[in-house]
């Protein structure tokens, strides 16, 4: 059994400390009950700190969502009736100019 003590100290130690006296292996400052602990600490903050980059990938997520739906409204039935009569006004006056164009330039009296 792991002392108080022992195991502030393991848990004292960064993610790179505890890996690289994983990878000790044998060879490790800590054996025994202390290695399992260590690996078990480790294994719990890598853990973590992948939930915490998980949760800020969610949230940037979240966010970009809402933005989308913000900026990228539907097109209503109303707004496709409001482009063809847009449009057809527009072929309606340049038919008039082609019309005046003609009739001026050509004076054919239309």
């Amino acid at each position: 059994m792991l002392t108080d003590e022992k195991k502030k100290r393991i848990e004292s130690l960064t993610p790179e400390e505890m890996l690289y006296e994983i990878n000790l292996g044998p060879r490790s400052r800590f054996q025994g009950d202390k290695f399992a602990y260590l690996k078990t600490c480790y294994e719990l903050r890598i853990s973590n700190a992948q939930i915490a980059a998980n949760k800020t990938i969610d949230e940037t997520n979240a966010h970009q969502n809402r933005d989308k739906k913000i900026f990228s409204k539907p097109i209503t039935w109303y707004d496709k009736i409001l482009v063809k009569i847009a449009v057809g006004v527009i072929i309606v006056i340049l038919s008039l100019a082609v019309v005046w164009i003609i009739n001026h330039y050509l004076n054919l009296g239309l």
